[in-house]
């Protein structure tokens, strides 16, 4: 039997994994870190373009037109490659703006992953069929408490005829009466009031007079003359 040879197996393509947020964050620094280095190399490339123009002002001065002509170009040279480096900046700008927001939702989806996680194991166990059972056994416990209160606040023993304790009570209310009026035989012994007309005194019908007060005043001057005369 002829050896077969065996087909060699596929290679396994590496498995490609995601980047953290610390790789995000470590390749936007790098990337403006590059493009403050294309900045710095604009300034100077500016500067240059600047040079050029000046000495392409004093050649026309000295009547060099050829030599300002070559100045000129130069210029032209390097503010080609400065527009170049600026589109760079700009590319490697908006490379920063969507680095920035991926990292930002992500940030956003695993805080809501996390969220949900958590109401997750919060809920782990609890459903609409428990929740139920559990009201109807607080419901239940309640109402046996309330029957345990009526129990013990009930009356131990023989309870009280109320009837008979009123009939008792208006039996006593008699015997306070009449014992008011004991020892009153008659109402006729109860002295009468005299007679208005036989006690009421005569009311005086002549005018009140007035008697002389003459004789006492003499007596008076009399008395006060002697007085006098006793004392000069």
């Amino acid at each position: 039997m002829g050896n077969k040879q065996e087909k060699p197996k596929p290679q396994q393509q590496p498995v490609v994994q995601a980047k953290g947020p610390n790789s995000t964050i470590a390749a936007i620094g790098t990337m403006k870190k590059n493009q403050e280095q294309v900045n710095k190399r604009i300034e100077l490339l500016d500067k240059k373009c600047a040079g050029f123009v000046k000495i392409a002002k004093e050649k026309m001065k000295k009547g060099d037109k050829r030599g300002a002509m070559f100045a000129l170009k130069q210029k032209k040279l390097y503010a080609k490659q400065q527009q170049q480096l600026e589109n760079q900046v700009l590319a490697i700008q908006q490379q920063i703006v969507v680095l920035e927001g991926a990292n930002m939702n992500r940030n956003v989806v695993q805080t809501m992953q996390i969220g949900n996680n958590a109401t997750k194991a919060a809920m782990r166990g609890i459903d609409i069929d428990t929740v139920e059972d559990l009201r109807d056994d607080i419901a239940d416990m309640m109402d046996m408490q309330d029957e345990i209160g009526t129990a013990l606040g009930a009356e131990i023993g023989m309870g009280f005829d109320e009837d008979e304790i009123e009939n008792e009570l208006r039996d006593l209310e008699v015997e306070n009466t009449e014992a008011m009026f004991e020892g009153v035989d008659d109402m006729g012994a109860v002295p009468s009031l005299p007679d208005a007309t036989t006690t009421m005194p005569v009311a005086p019908t002549a005018a009140p007079t007035i008697k002389p007060q003459i004789k006492k005043q003499n007596s008076e001057d009399a008395g006060l003359a002697e007085l006098e005369a006793m004392m000069a």
